[in-house]
């Protein structure tokens, strides 16, 4: 046999494939795996958070509030901030495992909405205010609030945005700024929907703590039938929250069943 000494052929080390194939691959798989992550540090955060100490919690968002007034601009009405804490105070003096010592923010904003941030600082909405025309209108939205954090759906329901900000900052190879964390999570906050069964949860807390404050269960279906009324309901309080009739219905009768006194 002649053995040819001869030069080997041009791109035999390159590959056969149009290169925007081979990006596609790559990008395809990149996706892939950052989607499994996030749904596995979802899910792991998920559950984990729920076990998180209050104290500790307290101290991990300890200033949090403060970092959302750039978000979600404070109402400039110090007497009405007064009362509404006062009020709060005093149910939280109904509930003897209440794990923080609660603080409340009034905030300018049209949408009547209500909401419970780490480490025990809740945030209402001035169009809330006008959505109810009582004190225990009022007792029921906080009492339902303080319900999400007996139950630690304020820290599940920001599972998904931590995990997709160390997806991001695993990915992109760069951390994510303070500023940045803050506006993440305040969309996460003002987005979230909880589960018909935490709400559900939440509305039954809510109906006890108002029970055991004022001895009758007056003016809980209050705000829910105002959102009825305004316009057939709000758009954006419906696109996070289950349907207002079907919770009034749910209240009925358990008010019923326990035959708790409606004034």
């Amino acid at each position: 046999m002649e053995f040819k000494d001869r030069l080997p052929s041009e791109g035999i080390n390159s590959s056969q494939a149009h290169p925007l194939k081979d990006f596609a691959v790559l990008l395809a798989g990149v996706l892939v795996l950052a989607l499994g992550l996030f749904w596995a540090l979802s899910f792991a955060l998920g559950v984990g958070i729920r076990f998180i100490p209050p104290k500790a919690e307290a101290r991990l968002f300890r200033g949090f509030r403060d970092q959302l007034a750039e978000v979600f601009p404070n109402a400039e009405d110090p007497e009405r901030q007064e009362q509404l804490s006062a009020q709060l105070g005093r149910l939280v003096a109904s509930w003897p495992e209440a794990p923080f010592a609660f603080e409340l923010a009034l905030i300018e904003e049209d949408e009547p909405n209500a909401m419970a941030l780490p480490g025990g600082a809740i945030l209402l909405t001035t169009g809330l205010l006008e959505a109810v025309d009582s004190e225990n209108g009022l007792a029921f939205v906080l009492a339902h609030e303080l319900g999400h954090y007996a139950h630690r759906d304020h820290l599940r329901s920001l599972s998904r945005g931590l995990a997709l900000g160390a997806v991001m900052a695993l990915v992109t190879g760069s951390g994510s700024s303070a500023a940045g964390d803050v506006v993440r999570l305040s969309g996460e906050i003002s987005n979230r929907r909880f589960s018909q069964s935490q709400e559900s949860a939440a509305d039954l807390f809510a109906l006890e703590l108002l029970h055991e404050r004022y001895g009758h269960v007056g003016g809980a279906t209050e705000f829910f039938e105002c959102i009825l009324e305004t316009d057939g309901g709000s758009s954006a309080f419906l696109a996070t929250h289950p349907a207002p009739q079907a919770r009034i219905d749910r209240l009925r009768e358990v008010i019923a069943l326990h035959n708790w006194s409606v004034p």
